[in-house]
């Protein structure tokens, strides 16, 4: 097993398209009844075929971080639906996050600090500036509307992947508003959300994966 320090945010770059190769038995043996029922639910094969390697591989890894066999890998879930281990009959305090867009995925992995990462394919034509008055703070639309208009894309989807990377690493998910929180400057931001009676301290990284996506990890 990889000593991994409790500091350190180990994140993997997957592209799921590799997982062509997987049997589909190999789904069967190692993903859980809910998983498979998950999948089943998908109207496209490509799409389900993405989420099982998906989840074959973050079982693969977690299997890599705890000394466990895939397929006894245990999640259970927050008040707000984050995934966790777990943790009862385990002896390594491994805190996990996935996200995934088209065939690409990221994974990352701490411990005893939660983690939340984000990635989002970068589509042009998207219509920022709407959306963004609905959904960012005074601060962030400001930056994006006075960006050059060819710049506003990409600064658009760098701005929501940090917001989504803190609403996973704090476990409130969508019971947070967007618009309660600023995540500048970019890249690197270190912010308090509170959210009902607690108060989390977050730190923000950018991650430079490639020009059309936009990724970040709190």
């Amino acid at each position: 097993m990889r000593q991994q320090d409790a500091n350190t945010v180990d994140i993997w770059d997957v592209d799921l398209a590799t997982g062509a190769h997987i049997n589909p038995g190999d789904f069967a043996s190692i993903l859980s009844d809910d998983e498979l029922r998950q999948a089943r639910q998908f109207r496209f094969a490509s799409d389900r075929h993405r989420y099982c390697v998906a989840r074959f591989v973050l079982r693969s890894l977690l299997a890599h971080y705890t000394m466990r066999t895939p397929q006894s890998i245990r999640f259970s879930y927050g008040r707000y639906g984050k995934p966790q281990l777990m943790l009862e009959d385990l002896q390594q305090d491994v805190r996990f996050n996935v996200s995934h867009t088209h065939t690409r995925a990221l994974f990352a992995f701490t411990r005893h600090d939660d983690v939340g990462i984000d990635i989002e394919h970068v589509r042009q034509g998207f219509p920022v500036l709407d959306i963004a008055r609905s959904h960012y703070g005074e601060a962030e639309c400001a930056l994006l509307t006075h960006s050059p208009e060819h710049e506003q894309q990409l600064l658009f989807f760098d701005i929501w992947v940090r917001k989504e990377a803190v609403i996973k690493a704090t476990g409130f998910g969508m019971s947070l508003d967007f618009t309660a929180f600023d995540v500048l400057p970019i890249p690197v931001s270190t912010l308090n959300v509170r959210h009902e009676w607690r108060t989390h301290t977050v730190t923000l990284q950018q991650l430079d994966i490639g020009n059309d996506f936009a990724a970040a990890v709190a």
